[in-house]
């Protein structure tokens, strides 16, 4: 089985990310998982650590005051959809699990363009 995992942020998506993909672990040795997180946020740190595939994606938040960054993060999205379309298109997950945090919606968005269980 091949599962593509995303989630971002904080501790309150990332820990129970790493349970869920521990089960998965547990069920299926031969399982074959990607994290999918933020390029600057403790994911990136602690994923790698755990001995998992890490992809990272350039995405920030919506914020009330940073406009430009606002701006930039629109082109952002769609460059982080791009990327995750032709990562999903080349490994080819048997499902996409999104357990929170705003890393989350290209991944799924892209998931869903190409038809894959959500």
């Amino acid at each position: 089985m091949k599962i593509i995992v995303s989630a971002g942020g904080t501790g309150g998506h990332i820990y129970p990310a790493l349970a869920i993909i521990k089960k998965f672990q547990e069920k299926d040795k031969n399982v074959e998982i990607i994290y999918i997180g933020t390029h600057n946020r403790m994911e990136k740190d602690i994923v790698p650590a755990q001995g998992l595939e890490y992809v990272s994606l350039e995405i920030y938040g919506f914020s009330k005051t940073k406009i430009f960054r606002d701006i930039k993060n629109v082109f952002l999205i769609k460059k982080a959809e791009k990327k995750c379309i032709k990562l999903m298109a080349e490994f080819k997950p048997d499902i996409v699990i999104g357990v929170g945090g705003y890393v989350t919606y290209p991944v799924i968005k892209a998931a869903k363009k190409l038809g894959i269980n959500v």
